[in-house]
């Protein structure tokens, strides 16, 4: 039979190296031109305590008989699977054409809708 181990006795927890790094986020919304649209999307940044460092928003003609606004934002801070979820919540808003959203470094775009 083996010994137990006492807690003394156990070994040392390694440090937990971090996998995601805080870059700024980038996200490029269309959405339809509804007064609404834009208190909305800023929303989901509000809801997480988070302040955008750039807002611009364009009205456009859309690809029906209907303008959109595109509304590009870039908020410092943030890891890839944070912007990961906001670009999702973004892209399931009833008024949002497409979302896209992505991190500095990241190459691939976290998602597209």
């Amino acid at each position: 039979m083996s010994p137990l181990k006492s807690c003394t006795d156990a070994e040392p927890a390694q440090p937990v190296s971090r996998q995601f790094v805080a870059q700024d986020a980038h996200f490029a919304v269309v959405t339809q031109a509804d007064p609404a649209a834009l208190p909305r999307v800023l929303e989901h940044f509000a809801l997480r305590d988070l302040v955008p460092s750039e807002v611009r928003v364009a009205r456009q003609p859309g690809h029906d008989s209907t303008d959109d606004l595109s509304i590009n934002i870039r908020v410092g801070g943030l890891d890839a699977a944070t912007a990961g979820v906001i670009t999702r919540k973004l892209g399931a808003m009833v008024c949002v054409r497409s979302a896209l959203g992505h991190v500095d470094e990241s190459v691939e775009p976290l998602a597209l809708i």
